[in-house]
């Protein structure tokens, strides 16, 4: 438990580590999964095959969505941005007068 400790102590090792586990557990992997009976796996594959560790992590996956987003988006027409500024000022309005608001 100490060593999983020092690994999630820190995103930089954990992230180190799961790099290396998908590279080592290629030696494992069976149709998506690893039906092997070694170590910690060993109770839980008696009866069923572990998942294999995704290709990429969520951050990882993240931070590719986040750059493609940022280098695609546009700024917004200023004349849609007005309208939207006086919509959202005029609920506001709206809301502290006690007005039914759209929902």
């Amino acid at each position: 438990m100490k060593g999983f400790g020092a690994i999630m102590a820190k995103s930089q090792r954990f992230s180190s580590v799961m790099k290396v586990g998908r590279i080592g557990q290629k030696l494992l992997v069976r149709d998506g999964g690893i039906p092997s009976k070694l170590g910690p796996l060993k109770g839980w594959n008696n009866y069923r095959i572990a998942p294999k560790l995704a290709d990429e992590s969520f951050r990882e996956s993240w931070k590719e969505l986040q750059e493609e987003l940022d280098k695609n988006s546009r700024e917004m027409d200023p004349s849609i941005q007005k309208r939207m500024e006086d919509l959202l000022a005029k609920r506001k309005v709206e809301e502290l007068k006690g007005e039914p608001g759209h929902e």
